[in-house]
């Protein structure tokens, strides 16, 4: 058995003991945490910019769909009575010459549309078609159609994306009317199987009212 060297004894007696003192040393980690929570956000902030970045993302998906929707779903046109008196003085000034200024193209397209939005135009006992044409009520088609009803001619409007202006309320027979009286022309609106219907004359607005009533059915 090789004999121990004293030297060697000493030596790791030596480094047992400054082991032991560097272990009873007090160490001070205070500067390395701030470090490390200077370096790594904490988990509360991220959850609230994750949160706040739901809401504005939820904030930019909203006004994209109102956007979208005031583009695809167009307003529809509101028609003066200024507008509506211009197309009735119209008519009625040409329907002499009705034949002449009148394409019959034209006439049969706005003659096609007035009968799929009035059922009972060619068959309504209490008017007979003199004209029909197609017209533009701010830069919007609608057709125009002169009739005869009693001794006072009349003229009905009928077109899509348009409106009248606004009167009394009237409930005919089911159906919900706006009435709008002037001392020289009265009017009677409606909105049936999808379109605006407009019914102008000189007579009464119960004869007017009846008239639309028999002309949609």
């Amino acid at each position: 058995m090789p004999a121990t060297d004293p030297m060697d004894n000493s030596f790791d007696a030596a480094l047992t003991r400054r082991l032991r003192r560097l272990a009873t040393l007090p160490v001070d980690t205070g500067a390395l945490d701030q470090r490390l929570r200077r370096a790594i956000p904490p988990p509360h902030k991220n959850l609230r910019r994750f949160g706040v970045g739901l809401v504005v993302g939820a904030a930019a998906l909203l006004a994209m769909g109102l956007v979208l929707f005031s583009i695809f779903s167009p307003t529809p046109a509101r028609a003066s009575l200024a507008d509506l008196t211009h197309l009735y003085q119209s008519a009625v000034a040409h329907r002499s010459a009705a034949a002449d200024w009148l394409h019959r193209t034209t006439a049969a397209a706005a003659m096609a549309q007035a009968c799929t939005c009035l059922p009972g135009l060619k068959t309504c006992p209490m008017a007979a078609t003199n004209s029909c044409y197609m017209t533009e009520i701010r830069h919007h088609q609608v057709s125009c159609t002169l009739l005869s009803s009693g001794i006072h001619p009349v003229v009905v409007l009928t077109g899509r994306h348009i409106a009248g202006p606004k009167g009394q309320q009237v409930h005919f027979q089911g159906v919900e009317y706006q009435v709008v009286q002037t001392h020289r022309l009265n009017m009677v609106e409606a909105l049936r199987h999808s379109h605006w219907m407009c019914v102008m004359g000189r007579g009464s607005p119960a004869e007017l009212l009846a008239l639309a009533s028999r002309l949609q059915h």
